[in-house]
C-alpha cells in the first residue's frame, strides 16, 4: 500500500513538471512578445551568434522533448536531466 502511494505521488510530480515544461514551450513556440524580447536579449548578450527565432525555437523543442521523456517511466531520468539543463541555462 505504501509503495502504491509513493508511485502515485511520483507520477503526479512528473505530470506537474511536464505540464510546466509544456507551458513554457507553448509560449516560446507561439512567439509571445515577452518570450521574443527575452530571447532577443539573451541572443545579443551572447554576441548575436544565434538568431533569436532559432534560439527560442530550439529551447522550446528541448523543453517539449524533455516533457515527453519525463512522462515515460523508463526515460524519466533523461527527461529530468534535460529539464535541469533547460532550467539552469544561463540567462
Amino acid at each position: 500500500m505504501r509503495m502504491l502511494k509513493t508511485s502515485l505521488v511520483l507520477r503526479a510530480l512528473r505530470i506537474i513538471v511536464a505540464l510546466n515544461l509544456l507551458y513554457g514551450a507553448f509560449y516560446k513556440f507561439a512567439g509571445y512578445p515577452f518570450s521574443v524580447a527575452l530571447f532577443t536579449h539573451m541572443s545579443l548578450a551572447a554576441g548575436g551568434l544565434v538568431p533569436e527565432p532559432a534560439f527560442r525555437l530550439a529551447a522550446a523543442t528541448f523543453e517539449l522533448v524533455g516533457a515527453a521523456l519525463f512522462l515515460i517511466p523508463r526515460t524519466a531520468k533523461i527527461g529530468a536531466a534535460s529539464s535541469l539543463a533547460t532550467w539552469s541555462a544561463p540567462c
